[in-house]
């Protein structure tokens, strides 16, 4: 038998080196994304439990109350932004989530539409007067179709998928403390409040 004739009958095996070497693609490929579904998992749950820890804390109960009444007075003052909360019948979600030092949070408006479901990022910094909140500049999300429930975990996903927690299911600090909070946040937030109705 010569090589070109070995090479021959090789490739017409059913199950030769090539369909072998598929197959072992195809189940790494099924190993790789149900790795990744775990792992999403898996950081959903340590962002819910971070979530969880940060809502129970004092600090955050401040943080929530010190927000609704500021929201309150932005809108009697007519600040644009703030009147639209208050006419969306705006709560506060569910995810709020405190930095390392309890200096630095982001609490999250959660307010319907119809059968749209929105979460307005808020970004809060403990100051020697109190606590400042930021909107401008801040994401959003929209969630359409979805029961509050499925809006919810969407949004939780996203915030994962955006980075919020790492591979390892730590919830990222430098996400918490200094992504959201440059060095622009004080002028993008004295437009937001010029911005009267």
């Amino acid at each position: 038998m010569n090589k070109a004739t070995s090479a021959l009958s090789m490739s017409d095996r059913p199950f030769g080196w090539r369909s072998g070497g598929i197959l072992l693609l195809l189940l790494l490929l099924n190993f790789s994304d149900l790795h990744a579904m775990c792992s999403t998992k898996r950081r959903l749950r340590q962002l819910d439990a971070y979530a969880r820890t940060s809502r129970e804390s004092q600090v955050m109960e401040a943080v929530r109350t010190q927000l609704s009444q500021r929201l309150g007075q932005w809108a009697e003052e007519g600040v644009r932004y703030a009147v639209g909360y208050a006419e969306k019948d705006y709560q506060i979600a569910e995810l709020q989530l405190l930095a390392e030092g309890n200096e630095r949070a982001l609490v999250f408006l959660e307010w319907r539409r119809e059968n749209t479901h929105h979460f307005d990022m808020v970004a809060a910094e403990r100051r020697a007067d109190g606590w400042h909140f930021f909107f401008s500049g801040l994401p959003n999300f929209t969630f359409q179709d979805f029961s509050p429930d499925e809006a919810a975990e969407q949004f939780r996903r996203r915030l994962v998928g955006d980075g919020l927690v790492n591979w390892r299911g730590i919830v990222r600090q430098i996400y918490l403390r200094d992504r959201w909070f440059g060095a622009d946040r004080d002028a993008l937030h004295a437009s937001w409040l010029a911005d009267r109705v």
